[in-house]
């Protein structure tokens, strides 16, 4: 009885037709998404056709149905359009930039509610960046049968330049976790994409906007820069920083959909379908249609897969090493391939900031970065393919963290666009027999090709070996000649010199004499730099410093202690920075220090540490740049708040790494205490992280913090040449005295047990200076102050230690100036208390 009456209710799908079947499976299933994946030229886009076309033949008889075809390409959209208008199909809407001047997109959707479209059966035809953007009720798989022509493009990924209405953007968006070190940004309930939009300041990034508020799309970032960027309450913001977002399809839009595709179970969409536990199967109808299903193997016996690099996949940055003939990558890759194919034709693909030889060649046809489904080729029977398509390492980072392998994004990414621009040749035509050659950056590339044609005949072209070591220029030499005679001169004088002996001035200053010949490359003369003054002021305005060859130096023999002119230590590494190297031990090493001789034990150590002169900060590839620091120290400072520094790259900076960097920090005078040093370092390490760069994230070496630490003098990678700089700020004479580090204002921070001459205690001699200088220079530091509305802390702190340590005021007479200038001012008030602590502590 249950069988009798299972029969009675279940349909019988025996006589449906092929068209039937299919709108009858998404009717019953709209979720279901059908593929079809055959090789190119397999007959997939002819199989929809005669899909179409039977529809159309049927149309009188059945209810009307309603087709929409979606392709990469404007050019694809034309081809298909033609080739149903050859089966007679003329029921047909192509809406794209060709076909209509005003907005595209508002046009679809403008014809997707008509109702004409219900009236009878017909077929519209747009691309795919027009789909991606339709609402959920124009692409109903109730309402349509949905075809995709190739994989769309599912992630878009953008390092944001954040425009300076970054409070608008902070109270717009929110994130939400997503996983331990991702968040998915959202539009905050209540707010206005659209209206935001209207703000010209964030043109840079309106696509990604649109693309936060659709719900066809999840945008993530990490977590950190979020909070650092986004958060409100994060102070001192960057305006040049960046923001990694990326965008990924929403595989929802995809329900009831079938795609037409080589290769479609290797692709980054398949993935994300399947992690999302879509039901995705293969259509049988259309697959039923296909001329074949795999490659034949007469297709992969007229390939010939040739390759250049052997040992390394080709990229951006290969291109512009080194071959062990001295010549640039891309450029022996460009002849190599120009020798061998001499005048014969032949498809090119390339990245398009490739303006190589290959690309002027005159027998050379640019394909476009988006071939797939065009015929227009067939003719060709040469192919070059040099596109380097490996995505951004922070695009990278965020993909894998979202779920997706790196050997998917691989495949995915430059093997199919390889697979697709092969497959445009004469091998895209069964009935051609001719031999195509096919020339790959490297084997890797090579073999997947091979696999996919099924093609075993692979060799090497050429024989480019990289990793060669570039001979030296005459300019090159020129330089690394100046810096080795500096050093010499610096190695000579230092180790005859003790500038840390005795404490009386008139010895000092007969220890320290420094003639030495530095060239100043910009102007071509030589200047003397000669040890003519006190040694007093010779070491209260220079930079004093050890020098030494090795890593290994211990003793005092292997060191040099030398001392410049503030400008002239500049230029001493400005010498040293365009010297180029091939590894970074081919220049000494620096210590911001002065030691003394010890015969019991070691040089460099603490116990013998004598005085700095400097501080110098090891960055190590954190989320802190370059400009960032400059930023936050000079040009977004204030007056009151700017450093002098000298800041250049490590030899380790890359392209992919541009946030290692290294930055010296003067001192106005000598400081003689390691701890006054340590707290050097720790006010600037926390105006860092103020700033919104803890150690953690702008990766702060913490051994910077020692008096006795080394660093390799600034330098020119060979290999990265491009990312060799230094620049100064604050250097010059009157810079220097005003913006360099006032050790004073961190002595002054410093617990003592000896009395300050800042209590009730007047100086022996003359007491308070209430002169009328004095006064003078008091009032002017108020006056300033009051002036201010940002900025004023180091400069109140200032104004308490003047007093305090230089007019030899009281602490109540401090105190009560102090409280005169922070009037009403709660915050000032608190400071104010702040800095009498300080003081009090050290009495």
């Amino acid at each position: 009885m249950l069988d009798f009456l299972l029969e009675q209710v279940s349909p019988d799908f025996s006589n449906l037709h092929g068209t039937d079947s299919l709108g009858f499976d998404a009717t019953y299933n709209p979720h279901l998404i059908t593929y079809v994946s055959a090789p190119c030229s397999g007959g997939k886009t002819h199989a929809l056709a005669n899909l179409i076309k039977d529809a159309f033949s049927r149309a009188p008889f059945v209810e009307p149905q309603r087709f929409m075809y979606v392709a990469p390409t404007v050019d694809l959209l034309g081809e298909f359009s033609t080739l149903l208008t050859g089966l007679g199909i003329t029921d047909q809407t192509t809406i794209a930039s060709s076909t209509c001047t005003k907005d595209v997109f508002e046009r679809v959707t403008k014809h997707l509610r008509s109702s004409d479209l219900y009236q009878a059966t017909h077929i519209t035809l747009i691309t795919h960046a027009t789909f991606l953007r339709l609402p959920a009720g124009l692409r109903h798989p109730e309402r349509w049968r949905i075809f995709i022509d190739e994989v769309p493009q599912i992630d878009h990924f953008q390092n944001a330049r954040l425009p300076e209405t970054r409070n608008t953007l902070a109270g717009c968006l929110e994130a939400s976790p997503f996983t331990e070190a991702l968040v998915r940004v959202d539009k905050k309930q209540g707010k206005s994409i659209k209206k935001l939009l209207e703000d010209t300041g964030v043109k840079g990034i309106a696509d990604m906007l649109r693309k936060i508020e659709s719900p066809n799309y999840t945008v993530y970032t990490d977590a950190v820069s979020f909070d650092r960027v986004l958060k409100p309450t994060r102070a001192n913001f960057d305006p040049e920083f960046s923001l990694p977002l990326l965008a990924v399809i929403n595989p929802d839009i995809f329900d009831g959909c079938c795609f037409l595709s080589a290769n479609f179970e290797e692709s980054m969409l398949y993935d994300l379908l399947m992690r999302n536990k879509k039901i995705v199967v293969p259509n049988e109808e259309l697959t039923a249609m296909l001329r074949y299903q795999q490659y034949p193997k007469v297709v992969g016996q007229r390939a010939h897969i040739r390759y250049l690099l052997d040992g390394k996949r080709y990229s951006k940055s290969l291109r512009d090493k080194f071959t062990s003939d001295a010549k640039r990558v891309k450029p022996a890759i460009d002849d190599t391939i120009l020798n061998h194919l001499g005048r014969e034709k032949f498809l090119l693909v390339a990245n398009k900031d490739d303006k190589g030889s290959l690309t002027k060649a005159t027998n050379a046809e640019r394909l476009s970065g988006s071939p797939q489904g065009l015929n227009c080729y067939q003719n060709y029977t040469r192919i070059v393919f040099l596109s380097a398509l490996n995505r951004d390492a922070k695009h990278l980072s965020l993909l894998r963290e979202v779920g997706f392998s790196g050997d998917t994004i691989q495949k995915a990414t430059l093997v199919e666009a390889v697979h697709q621009a092969v497959m445009r040749t004469a091998l895209r035509d069964p009935s051609s027999k001719a031999a195509v050659e096919i020339i790959v950056p490297d084997k890797w590339t090579a073999q997947e090709l091979g696999n996919i044609l099924g093609c075993a005949n692979i060799s090497r072209l050429g024989n480019i070996v990289l990793n060669g070591v570039l001979p030296y220029t005459q300019k090159d030499k020129d330089r690394r000649h100046d810096f080795q005679k500096l050093f010499k001169s610096l190695l000579v004088i230092g180790r005859n010199t003790n500038i840390s002996s005795g404490d009386d001035d008139e010895k000092l200053d007969s220890a320290i004499s420094l003639p030495f010949l530095l060239k100043d490359m910009k102007k071509g003369s030589y200047f003397a730099a000669n040890g003519s003054l006190a040694a007093t002021n010779r070491l209260n305005s220079g930079i004093s410093f050890t020098l030494h060859d090795t890593v290994t130096a211990t003793g005092a023999s292997e060191h040099a202690a030398n001392l410049l002119p503030a400008q002239d230590f500049v230029r001493f590494l400005r010498v040293a920075s365009r010297t180029p190297i091939s590894r970074k031990d081919e220049l000494p090493l620096l210590i911001p220090s002065i030691f003394k001789e010890n015969p019991k034990g070691g040089f460099r150590a603490n116990d013998n540490f004598a005085f700095s002169s400097c501080l110098v900060l090891d960055f190590d590839g954190g989320a802190l740049s370059p400009e960032i620091f400059e930023n936050i120290f000079w040009h977004s400072a204030g007056s009151s708040g700017k450093r002098s520094f000298i800041i250049c790259n490590t030899f380790s900076r890359t392209a992919s790494e541009p946030n290692r960097f290294r930055v010296i920090m003067p001192f106005k005078k000598p400081v003689t205490d390691a701890k006054v040093f340590e707290a050097i370092f720790d006010a600037v390490a926390l105006r860092l992280e103020q700033a919104g760069y803890p150690k953690a994230e702008s990766k702060l070496d913490e051994n910077s913090r020692k008096v006795t630490q080394s660093y390799y003098l600034p330098c020119t990678n060979r290999q990265h040449k491009d990312q060799a700089f230094i620049r100064a700020y604050g250097t010059q004479t009157r810079e220097f005295d005003r913006y360099a580090i006032d050790p004073e204002a961190y002595e002054v921070t410093l617990p003592r047990t000896e009395p300050l001459p800042c209590t009730q205690t007047p100086h022996p001699k003359r007491g308070k200076d209430d002169s009328p200088e004095a006064r003078k220079h008091i009032e002017s530091a108020k006056n300033k102050l009051r002036s201010m509305t940002s900025g004023r802390h180091q400069l109140f702190f200032d104004l308490g230690v003047l007093l305090a340590r230089k007019c030899y005021y009281s602490l109540h007479e401090v105190e009560r100036e102090l409280l005169e200038v922070a009037g009403s001012d709660p915050k000032m008030k608190k400071k104010a208390r702040d800095i009498m602590k300080s003081l009090k502590s050290r009495q």
